[in-house]
């Protein structure tokens, strides 16, 4: 039996809308933002119209009504203005007249078209007057004293004229109002969706619709922070400008609207004006942390690496809702490329802060480990155990970083896995050729050139048939060259090999783990799962699975723990998101 509680999805022409309470369903419906043609679905449910759902039968019914009393009133407008038009046709025409027009003050486009119906051509043409009406009229058919007959006729078209022009003007401006009170609930909800989105961090959406919430006219000044967010997000950062230069300090305050400022022009590679405007919002509030990055990450591209480093050392408080923070801090530590070499103390230190802030699981952990292995070598310190370095690099969840919320008021400088790709070849140096071939193929991988890092592996396992993590790699490629028979083949193999050694790798099992989640297998999850937190304890995957392990078997509670507790480790993971929206849509 659905509730006043109940979470409904809502499916509007192209848009999927909500979850919406129920009174807010009830409430859009009798506003007309919602029609009882829209399709709506709960939790677990199939898609129906709304008509069709048995809770609001009531609500639907009252709209029906309305709907009738609405077309009823709207029906006898248009026949008394269809009776009208049609007694004009045989009056004489006022529509010639300018003092008419003058008088009721309509447009030139409604005098042409009321012209065309009332042309003077229809008088000869009527059969009363055709011909004889100065005959008639000087044979004093028609009365003679006052007014002429044929003149008060006229003033009687002239009024019914009018009329009809009044009648008409008030039902052009409601058609007016109610087009824009339909626009203004419409940006309302897509508004909604938007920042729905720009939350769990689907920045693609989120653009999509608050830029079309934004062409709407919506006024709520909710919009304007994301929006220039996502606009800077996807380059268009002189329209970001155009917006914030429009807003005023009670719509977005001023050191967050400065720290967005400074952003666009840093995505321009201004730097001048971008430091400008990071210290203007420094200015506004001390320590605020997206300007406390932003300017940290200008200083490194502008050369001053110690002042950067005192920026970036006050943001490292906030590591953990933004985590490129860390590696931002490492990068100023040793300087930007191109620099004058930093001190050995400082490359030293950066390692250590690495090595120290960046254990397994923790958010951009695999870039950390190129980034530690790459300032190793640039001490020329050769790993004395080159497997377990490898598998240090490569035996992790390849999709985990791109899984991350990583928030866009801040620069993603030092965060994407492009800005390792320079050191790549000069990393696989390190590494005997087989090796260095497989360092190469997953930077390929990571770079999107897929078939390069399939190609890479093969060569590898011609001579190392039975590796585990060889296979697992291939298995990876052929998955994103949309090859599954290949995909799943090497998998298998890689898991069967996997089962035999004594220290068993992650990667077979993370991807195995993927799949059972993709699949929405219970029984496949748990089992996977397990294995996996014997490698890794508190994989995020794995917390992930658990999770969704406990919703499938509808233990709501359980799942709703593991879930907050998944979040406070890691805040900024998006399946963790999705899930919590998805468990607290759930129908009991």
């Amino acid at each position: 039996m659905a509730s006043r509680e109940d979470k409904w999805l809502v499916k509007s022409g192209t848009y999927i809308l909500g979850p919406f309470s129920s009174e807010v369903v009830v409430s859009q419906l009798l506003d007309k933002s919602l029609s009882p043609r829209d399709e709506i679905s709960g939790p677990m449910k199939n898609w129906i119209s709304i008509s069709d759902e048995p809770f609001f039968a009531s609500t639907v019914e009252e709209v029906r009504v309305r709907g009738f009393s609405e077309e009823s009133t709207n029906s006898s407008t248009f026949v008394n203005f269809t009776a009208t038009e049609e007694l004009v046709e045989h009056s004489t025409s006022v529509a010639e007249s300018p003092a008419g027009f003058a008088a009721s003050g309509a447009s030139q486009e409604r005098r042409s078209s009321f012209s065309s119906q009332s042309s003077t051509s229809n008088i000869f043409n009527d059969p009363i007057t055709s011909g004889t009406v100065n005959e008639k009229i000087n044979n004093n058919s028609f009365p003679q004293s006052g007014l002429s007959s044929g003149n008060k006729m006229n003033l009687n078209w002239m009024g019914v004229f009018l009329v009809v022009l009044v009648v008409g003007y008030l039902f052009y401006s409601n058609s007016e109002l109610s087009t824009e009170g339909k626009n203004k609930s419409q940006a309302k909800i897509i508004l909604s969706s938007g920042l729905d989105s720009y939350r769990l961090g689907l920045w693609s959406e989120s653009l999509e619709q608050l830029t079309k919430a934004y062409q709407l006219g919506t006024s709520n000044k909710e919009i304007y922070g994301p929006l220039a967010q996502m606009l800077i997000w996807d380059g268009q950062n002189s329209k970001a400008r155009s917006i914030l230069n429009k807003v005023s300090s009670s719509e977005l305050l001023d050191y967050e609207k400065f720290n967005l400022m400074g952003l666009s022009y840093l995505g321009d590679l201004d730097f001048t004006l971008a430091e400008k405007y990071f210290k203007k919002s420094l200015t506004e509030k001390k320590k605020y942390p997206p300007a406390l990055i932003n300017s940290g990450v200008t200083l490194i591209q502008q050369n001053k690496s110690d002042m950067s480093v005192v920026r970036l050392k006050e943001s490292l408080s906030y590591i953990q809702d933004y985590p490129q923070v860390g590696l931002q801090y490492v990068q100023a530590l040793i300087g930007k490329e191109g620099e004058r070499a930093r001190s050995l103390s400082q490359v030293k230190k950066a390692i250590s802060f690495v090595e120290k802030n960046f254990r397994v699981n923790s958010p951009l952990y695999q870039e950390s480990q190129f980034v530690r292995a790459y300032l190793y070598k640039s001490l020329d310190q050769v790993p004395k155990d080159q497997d377990s370095e490898l598998a240090g690099l490569l035996d992790n969840d390849p999709y985990e970083s791109s899984q991350l919320r990583i928030s866009p008021e801040v620069s993603l400088n030092f965060s994407k896995w492009s800005d390792f790709l320079s050191w790549c070849d000069e990393l696989a140096g390190s590494f005997s050729e087989t090796n260095s071939k497989a360092v190469l193929s997953f930077c390929r991988f990571k770079n999107g050139d897929h078939q390069m890092a399939q190609d890479l592996i093969q060569e590898i396992l011609v001579s190392k048939p039975k590796s585990p993590l060889y296979l697992a790699l291939s298995a990876l490629y052929y998955f994103e060259l949309k090859q599954p028979q290949k995909y799943e083949s090497q998998l298998a193999k890689s898991l069967k090999r996997n089962r035999m050694l004594p220290s068993p790798f992650a990667l077979p099992l993370i991807l195995k783990t993927r799949i059972c989640l993709q699949q929405k297998d219970t029984g496949c999850a748990q089992d996977y799962l397990a294995k996996l937190r014997l490698l890794r304890r508190n994989s995020l995957l794995a917390n992930l699975a658990e999770a969704n392990v406990a919703f499938w078997n509808k233990n709501i509670n359980k799942a709703t723990a593991l879930v907050e507790r998944a979040i406070q480790l890691a805040p900024n993971y998006k399946p963790y998101l999705k899930l919590k929206e998805s468990i607290a849509s759930y129908e009991f």
